[in-house]
């Protein structure tokens, strides 16, 4: 079986419906830190993988 996510829109889905009409998805954590300067797929997994949490894996789908 392939990898599985479970993508939700904040605590108990409050922006499913601002999600939904935008056709987006959000990171939401807070231990990546600021995102706005990473520009490529590659700087986003080496991110992720140094992070405490990190797991390695970053889908390249946007």
């Amino acid at each position: 079986m392939g990898r599985m996510y479970m993508i939700r829109a904040g605590r108990n889905n409050y922006l499913f419906d601002r999600f939904a009409e935008r056709k987006i998805v959000a990171v939401g954590w807070n231990g990546l830190g600021d995102l706005s300067l990473i520009n490529s797929v590659e700087q986003l997994k080496t991110l992720e993988a140094t992070t405490k949490r990190g797991t390695g894996y970053v889908n390249g789908v946007a």
